[in-house]
């Protein structure tokens, strides 16, 4: 048995909320995306595996060279977590495949 309705409307709901000016007055911290404490998501640790399992592919087929645009030594910019101040720009070139057993 299920009630008949026609949409959710949610009486929140603003347009505005997604304008760079209402994002710049969010909270940094707002978005948790698993969740925290004993509520947290159920798939979390699949999510954090599978994200492991594809970077370790990732590494294993690519390596990773730095390019001439790429700031040699690097100057790091710090506003809440550390990074570079001009980026970082890299060249990905597949990884030669080892041939066994030859």
């Amino acid at each position: 048995m299920f009630p008949k309705t026609k949409g959710v409307l949610h009486a929140d709901y603003s347009r505005g909320k997604f304008t760079p000016e209402m994002k710049a007055e969010r909270h940094p911290f707002v978005y948790l995306p698993f969740g925290a404490g004993p509520r947290n998501c159920i798939g979390m640790r699949l999510a954090l595996l599978q994200a492991k399992i594809a970077l370790v592919r990732i590494l294993s087929k690519y390596s990773f060279q730095t390019c001439p645009e790429t700031q040699v030594p690097m100057q790091i910019k710090s506003s809440g977590t550390l990074g570079p101040k001009e980026g970082v720009f890299l060249k990905i070139v597949p990884r030669e495949r080892e041939t066994r057993g030859q």
